[in-house]
């Protein structure tokens, strides 16, 4: 071909290109093209798959009989094309979901004939959008959405449930809600994250949510390893489904905050040393999984927990897949059907949520169907800040502390003091290892902290920064808790103006006591049993104690050495020491120092009483026979023992008197006790032995409750021997 036949090439195509086609720029600078009535767009300088302008260009001068142009002419053409598009107005494009005039929405079918849905505010139609206002981007994971079903009374939904096997109906609200919030386009959704047991049928459940907005060649995908493969799939598509997550990893975590509500990737431009490609995304993100493992605070705002369980009735694939297919049409049309119910009610937008355009959703459907969507929801959020603090030591050491912190005071220290007062809390005196990623600087423990801030906060322990004269420092304070609803029936009064809480007649005596063996044989307690007495229920028989033989004490046997070990007066957390609640009949002895505790006086001083007598003579009953865990003692008062044969009480029974510490007792404890020297305690531990009879454990610990029946038998001998 001649110089002269050049030009007219290049002017025929660019003649009929813009006669045929309409060129656009997106904010980002691509150009893109649109034939005359059609809302798809496809970028001129695109090779993909799903065919660029330049092969659609070619096609259509070919069949117009214009003829077969070659590469130089067309690349030219196209060249002039796209710089006389640069000075064109700007339209964004949009995948599977845009915006349009009127407060409209467009839902994209992926169809060749660009047939759309357009939901507005008195229902839904199907229609051609004008390429002026919605322009739609296809790619290879734009899949091809049945046409709705109109006039469908709500059946799509209870087809939808009964294929995908929700725990119940919170999650299936849950799930509704996600699936509106899908057809927003302004609107950030947390992501589903479809959790289950093996076999509950998560990524078919998953795939079933996927294919009502990507159409049936929408699918799982696997997590990819970098974070710029990631982007690229998301901003290809409209909903990103990973499957069969094991852990989440930070980068991925914080990425996928990133997915739920928006961010921005920039990158360096092919061939290019100082141009960029801006890539905006904020797509609707799924996930499916056993367990993820630890979830950092920020993501668990941005999800939505959906549980399922293991169907009853298994079906093949085939079977399972025609029906939804053939369900798929009514769901679509239900979805949309109640979309535009949603979107007229009118409901209050809840302030205190970080989803707040999803939790706004969620009370317009409430106002729609009336099912607690939004209870749910908030619901599912506490679980996840559990999960959070289950997964965080850290969390878990603050919390731990906080319960020791008086209701409404704040304690104010440097980052660095609150690094040595939380490690030393959770190492102990056993001097635990800490654990791998423990803060090692004031500075990791405060940006630590900063991230767990709302975790914490949801839990009623607040934690902020502030600045003085002389350093930074981290204010801690727990919330008081609030008081109760006064509608409830008023409590049972106990003496000594203690209120009890129980609604039922009859107040509960709560005693831990071990199980103990004989002096020398093995350890001298075993796990604690709890017994709960009432005072109004008939006596009942008293535990089992052990004889010297280690067999169990009949009532007729004599007094067995080792008494049970009473905790009360106690508020420990865990169980291990017991609230001591009784009625002003009963009354039980300490079995370490014999002061006698009734429910309502506070324990007796660290002495030996006498046992008060009536006028008749006999011993107070309180005292004898009214205590369940005391056998009957002589009616004529006993001799008291000589001074010499008494122990004195050590200052360590003195403060451990209200019950057993949830703690190794240290080396100067074993020394106030058995009244030696600290020096006599070391060689115990390093030569592992102890006093006589005592048998110190495999690791050279003193556990309280050994310690202390050790006592009481000793202390028992000793007045027998009296």
């Amino acid at each position: 071909m001649s110089e002269d036949e050049k030009d007219p090439a290049r002017k025929v195509i660019t003649e009929y290109a813009q006669s045929h086609f309409r060129y656009f720029r997106t904010t980002e600078g691509t150009v893109y093209a649109q034939r005359n009535g059609h809302p798809v767009a496809r970028p001129i300088r695109s090779q993909g798959t799903t065919g660029s302008h330049r092969q659609e260009l070619m096609v259509d001068l070919f069949r117009d009989g214009l003829g077969v142009f070659n590469g130089t002419a067309m690349k030219e053409a196209l060249d002039l094309i796209e710089a006389l598009a640069l000075s064109q107005d700007v339209q964004p494009t949009h995948i599977r979901v845009a915006p349009g005039f009127d407060g409209a929405t467009w839902l994209d079918l992926g169809r060749d004939d660009g047939q759309s849905v357009r939901i507005h505010p008195t229902g839904w139609e199907i229609t051609v959008p004008d390429p002026r206002e919605v322009s739609w981007r296809r790619t290879q994971l734009t899949g091809e959405l049945p046409l709705p079903a109109t006039d469908t009374d709500g059946k799509g939904i209870d087809l939808l449930l009964g294929l995908c096997n929700f725990a119940g109906p919170a999650t299936e609200c849950l799930a509704i809600a996600w699936l509106l919030g899908c057809l927003e386009p302004s609107v950030p959704v947390p992501a589903p994250f479809l959790t289950g047991p093996q076999g509950a049928g998560k990524s078919t459940g998953g795939r079933m949510l996927v294919r009502i907005l990507e159409g049936m060649t929408g699918d799982l995908r696997r997590a990819p390893k970098d974070e710029e493969n990631l982007i690229t799939a998301v901003a290809a598509g409209w909903v990103t489904a990973l499957d069969n997550l094991s852990h989440l990893p930070p980068d991925l975590s914080d990425l996928m905050c990133c997915i739920v509500t928006g961010a921005e990737s920039i990158k360096r431009a092919l061939f290019t040393d100082g141009d960029v490609v801006r890539s905006r995304y904020r797509r609707p993100l799924l996930l499916t999984g056993i367990d993820v493992g630890v979830i950092r605070p920020d993501l668990a705002e941005r999800l939505l927990p959906l549980r399922l369980e293991r169907p009853r009735v298994r079906r093949t694939e085939a079977e399972l897949w025609a029906d939804y297919a053939e369900a798929l049409p009514v769901v679509l049309g239900s979805m949309l059907d109640l979309a535009v119910k949603v979107r007229a009610a009118d409901a209050v937008t809840p302030t205190d949520l970080r989803m707040a355009d999803f939790a706004h959703l969620c009370a317009q459907f409430d106002a729609v169907a009336g099912l607690g969507t939004l209870d749910a929801y908030r619901a599912s959020l506490d679980d996840l800040n559990d999960d959070v603090i289950e997964g965080d030591l850290l969390a878990q050491t603050v919390l731990k502390h906080a319960t020791e912190l008086d209701p409404g005071v704040d304690v104010r220290m440097t980052s660095a003091e609150w690094l040595h007062c939380l490690t030393s809390l959770y190492s102990g005196e056993e001097c635990r290892p800490l654990p791998k990623g423990w803060p090692t600087t004031g500075k990791v423990l405060s940006d630590r902290l900063k991230r767990l801030q709302p975790t914490l906060a949801a839990r009623g322990v607040l934690v902020d920064w502030g600045r003085n004269k002389t350093a930074r420092y981290i204010e801690m304070s727990r919330q008081a808790p609030p008081p109760p609803p006064s509608n409830k029936p008023r409590s049972d009064r106990l003496p000594g103006g203690r209120t009890s809480k129980r609604s039922t007649p009859g107040r509960v005596l709560l005693l831990l006591v071990p199980a103990a063996q004989p002096l020398g044989k093995g350890r001298a307690a075993k796990r604690p049993r709890i017994h709960a007495l009432s005072s109004d229920a008939p006596p009942q028989k008293p535990p089992l104690l052990f004889s010297k033989k280690g067999r169990p004490a009949s009532p007729a046997s004599p007094r067995p050495r080792t008494r049970p070990l009473t905790c009360h007066n106690s508020g420990d957390a865990d169980g291990r020491i017991l609230r001591h609640r009784a009625s002003p009949a009963s009354s039980v002895r300490h079995p370490m120092t014999d002061a006698c505790v009734t429910g309502d006086a506070d324990p007796e001083p660290l002495r030996h009483p006498k046992p008060q007598v009536n006028g008749s003579g006999d011993a107070d009953d309180a005292m004898t026979q009214k205590s369940p865990l005391r056998t009957a003692q002589p009616t004529t008062p006993a001799k008291a023992p000589p001074r010499r044969h008494r122990m004195r009480p050590p200052p360590v029974i003195d403060t451990l008197r209200n019950g057993i510490p949830d703690r190794y007792l240290t080396p100067e404890d074993i020394a106030a006790i058995f009244e030696v020297p600290k020096e006599t305690v070391y060689q115990w531990r390093k030569k592992r032995v102890g006093p006589p009879g005592f048998r110190i454990g495999k690791h050279v610990r003193y556990d309280p409750a050994e310690v202390l029946t050790y006592v009481a038998e000793r202390k028992n001998a000793d007045r027998d021997a009296a």
